[in-house]
């Protein structure tokens, strides 16, 4: 029986260890789930971060939670972990 480890790269590692074709991951290999996620990404960033660069820049803690509340309402806060 073999048993697999899984070597996590931190920090700037990656730009010291060979990396394998394999653990190369990009856009061209999104699922549908994973292109739809983007896209809601973009779309929140764009219509409701990047329009109002400005009053988050100066710190408006209202502002911030309201955005963070948003993103949580969308599913994206803990994105990367597990259901």
């Amino acid at each position: 029986m073999s048993e697999t480890m899984t070597q996590f790269i931190t920090g700037g590692q990656f730009l010291v260890e060979p990396i394998t074709e394999a653990k190369v991951y990009s856009r061209e290999d999104f699922t549908e789930e994973h292109r739809d996620i983007y896209n809601m990404v973009m779309e929140f960033d764009r219509d409701r971060i990047l329009a109002q660069k400005e009053e988050i820049e100066k710190y408006n803690p209202d502002l911030i939670k309201s955005l963070i509340k948003e993103m949580g309402e969308l599913g994206l806060l803990g994105i990367d972990v597990p259901e």
